[in-house]
């Protein structure tokens, strides 16, 4: 009897590996077929003519076509065949519409991007679209709907999340268009966060988590009498007594004029920074050319957008980051004590819209439905009740035109002059951006092109009572009157999302800027020489961090206070390298986040981890003594000294001696790679690797804690892309994203740049026809039915 028992199961287990093996195979193979055809002939009858898209050997594509809207429709082809689950991710965080693919984990983000509305304000200005752009979206819609309508299988997340495609539609398109725009305001913004800092501490403690911007920190736009900036930061920066204030998010540009450039020629260098630990990554590099529509643009775009965004078309070149400008308000409504939906305009009672919104949750056999009230200062995103009142957000993008928007981004394509690129850059809705300027003639620019508003008080991220009329804002500064520069003096600008201008204004400028990478690049182009592309390309790679010197002059005194004179000789000559394998680095670092933790965690919990070190610097410096003391020990008062020797004792007992790479770490992988044997099989998770940099070095890396290892940080924002352009040769642009193409981890495309964009390799790709086809490695011809027939 047991012997049968052994036999039946030895056959059941044969039965299921073998089930096993052939449902492995099945998947691999419907895995596979998802891989989009990238040469040969493909027939697609609703072209004009036909389309041919050349692929270099990393895979970067670039459509040749006879029409826009045939063009237009090859690229939507192209995102869909790479990026389709990325589009359909980005389309459902706009309108509002992730929970029905995701699950009820997401609710939270649904909720809150219904209550902004990007989807209502996409269905008021499509009907204003003109008819050619019409055009160019609709063929671009076309093409996702044929791949989607005539690939084999749909990328391998449809099949595990058991889902399809829906169509993308024109609503939905101009939904990711305003979701962009206010996305780059939401890096920057801290609105939100403040409002809720001042619930926990109050008005007046929150007060000090705001700062202006420093004294010493260079602009964008060269000032009215400045004097040599080279010995300004030498003497200014590294004096003794003067300790920079520090606000760090993303993203450097930067151009040189001619009389700096070793070739004689402009130069533009780019480098935005996002999230980088999520495969696949964010930009889609491609090429168009349209000989009849004098178009010819190389850059990138985003999966679900047809535009290039960045790049140049071999007469120009241009580039953004995020700019800072603060184009949202809080304003508190006055609820009516006995009526909830009644609030005050300052003249009588109205009663807000209540708006109700239907959330589809896949597993939830119920749909969620969402209430939610708006004034006429915009829609209510906060409610403390035990105040009786409301909080409306009122953002910029309320205000402008989203057909504008959409002519503004095709413009960018076909840029031929500086005056053309202002109009275009501040036409772009409410995107919040510094834009940099380059071409061929010489000359080398910048504008801001966020909507600057008018208001009529100082903004201090407090809530402004929405019911004094005076205090609403009085439109927007017109262009002639917003941050630009062309051709200065001293042969370059930058924009590390550094303030931008300050002497040639007549109103302040307000908003969150970083003063901390402005300082590193300014130091680096103020040298009496001229650059070489290498030149920008080390420049992109450098990881010496100027900012972090400052702390490293406090650490110095604390570290003399406690007896340790040898280490505090050792740090001395810590020359700001952030390196994966400086020793100091990680002192440094360690000992200013453990400073954080004992002196702000009880009062900040989880906003803590927003708090960038510029902030935290104010108040240790300056701020009232309360702040040292621990309010989780209630039979004790800790003074300044006793919490920061506790870091300092903490951090000698993480440190060890070990480099930074040691406690900061890359890590990439797609969401799916939480699943064991689906991870290993397609190859979904890279990391982690030992990792250097900060948030104030130009090769930035912003990182958070790893909650199950305290003391140690994960990498999650850096370069997103790299483009350097000098326009003595166009053909010479060279381009790095950190990852692939291609969005199907099966793909030879999915990972191959990652080597280039950790060592600072970079990549050639041209933008004339002829060099196009000579460096191809695969050519896909789209034909339409006629050329058959």
């Amino acid at each position: 009897m047991r012997r049968k028992i052994l036999q039946l199961m030895l056959v059941i287990f044969v039965v299921v590996a073998l089930l096993v093996v052939v449902a492995s195979f099945w998947g691999y193979a419907t895995f596979k077929s998802s891989l989009p055809v990238l040469e040969g002939e493909v027939q697609i009858p609703l072209l004009k003519e036909s389309v041919t898209v050349y692929r270099d050997s990393m895979g970067i594509p670039q459509v040749v076509a006879r029409s826009e809207t045939d063009a237009y429709f090859a690229l939507g082809y192209l995102h869909a065949a790479d990026r389709l689950f990325q589009i359909d991710l980005t389309r459902r965080v706009a309108t509002g519409r992730l929970s029905e693919l995701l699950g009820p984990s997401t609710l939270y983000i649904d909720r809150y991007q219904r209550m902004l509305g990007h989807y209502r304000l996409a269905k008021k200005f499509v009907a204003q679209l003109d008819s050619q752009d019409r055009e160019r979206l609709q063929a671009y819609l076309k093409g996702i709907a044929y791949w989607v309508k005539h690939t084999d299988a749909l990328p391998f997340e449809y099949l595990l999340l058991r889902k399809e495609f829906k169509p993308y539609t024109m609503e939905e398109l101009m939904s990711v268009l305003s979701f962009q725009t206010w996305f780059a305001n939401y890096l920057q913004s801290s609105d939100t966060r403040f409002l809720q800092i001042a619930e926990r501490l109050g008005r007046e403690k929150a007060k000090d988590f705001e700062k202006p911007y420093p004294v010493w920190a260079p602009f964008t736009v060269p000032q009215q009498n400045q004097f040599s900036l080279q010995t300004w930061l030498f003497k200014r920066y590294f004096s003794e007594d003067l300790l920079p204030y520090h606000m760090a998010h993303s993203s450097n540009s930067w151009v040189v004029a001619p009389q700096k450039s070793a070739s004689g020629f402009a130069m533009l260098a780019s480098d935005p920074h996002l999230e980088t630990r999520r495969l696949p990554q964010f930009w889609y590099l491609c090429g168009l050319h349209v000989n009849a529509a004098n178009l010819h643009v190389l850059g990138i775009s985003t999966p679900g957008l047809p535009f290039t965004i960045m790049g140049h078309n071999g007469k120009a070149a241009w580039a953004f980051t995020v700019g800072g400008i603060d184009v949202s308000e809080i304003y508190q409504e006055k609820r009516h004590p006995q009526d909830s939906t009644l609030y005050f305009n300052g003249h009588k009672w109205y009663r807000c819209q209540t708006l109700v919104d239907t959330i589809y949750i896949s597993g939830e056999d119920e749909p969620y439905i969402l209430r939610y009230k708006q004034t006429e200062n915009g829609p209510v995103i906060w409610t403390a009740d035990s105040m009786k009142a409301d909080y409306a957000l009122h953002w910029a993008g309320f205000d402008v035109n989203l057909a504008k928007s959409v002519q503004a981004a095709f413009r960018l394509a076909k840029l031929d002059n500086f005056e053309d690129f202002r109009r275009a850059v501040t036409s772009f809705g409410a995107l919040d951006a510094n834009w940099t300027y380059a071409d061929i003639r010489g000359n080398i620019g910048y504008q801001l092109g966020t909507p600057i508003p008018i208001r009529p008080f100082k903004s201090t991220k407090l809530p402004v009572p929405g019911w004094i009329d005076s205090l609403k804002w009085q439109g927007f500064q017109p262009l002639e009157k917003t941050p630009h520069s062309l051709n200065p003096q001293r042969g370059w600008l930058a924009t590390c999302n550094n303030k931008q201008d300050d002497a040639n204004l007549d109103y302040p400028l307000m908003g969150k800027f970083a003063a901390d990478r402005i300082l590193r690049i300014s130091e680096l182009l103020s040298q009496n020489r001229k650059f070489s592309v290498q030149d920008m390309q080390n420049f992109q790679m450098d990881r010496v961090d100027r900012y972090h010197q400052r702390w490293q002059k406090i650490l110095l005194g604390v570290l003399r206070q406690n007896g340790r004179y040898a280490l505090a000789d050792r740090l001395k000559k810590w020359d700001g390298s952030m390196e994966s394998d400086s020793r100091e680095a990680a002192l440094v670092m360690l000992f200013l986040q453990n400073l954080k933790k004992y002196m702000l965690e009880d009062e900040l919990g989880e906003q803590l981890k927003f708090l960038f070190d510029d902030r935290f610097e104010q108040i240790y410096l300056q701020g009232p003594d309360d702040y040292f003391d621990d309010l989780r020990t209630k039979d004790k008062i800790e003074s300044r000294e006793e919490i920061t020797n506790r870091a300092l004792q903490t951090t000698l007992e993480q440190w060890q001696d070990r480099p930074w790479g040691e406690f900061l770490t890359l890590t990439m992988a797609h969401p799916f790679a939480r699943v064991p044997l689906l991870s290993n099989v397609l190859n979904l998770k890279y990391g982690p690797i030992p990792w250097g940099g900060s948030e104030a070095t130009l090769n930035a890396a912003f990182f958070w804690e790893d909650k199950q290892n305290p003391g140690h940080f994960k990498a999650i924002v850096g370069p997103s892309w790299r483009f350097v352009i000098d326009f003595s040769d166009p053909d010479q642009a060279s381009f790095v994203l950190p990852a692939g193409i291609s969005g199907n981890p099966l793909s030879p495309y999915f990972f191959n740049f990652f080597e280039y964009w950790k060592s600072g390799k970079r990549w050639i790709v041209p933008i004339s026809p002829e060099k196009i086809k000579q460096r191809a490695k695969l050519t896909l011809k789209l034909t339409p039915m006629t050329d058959r027939e």
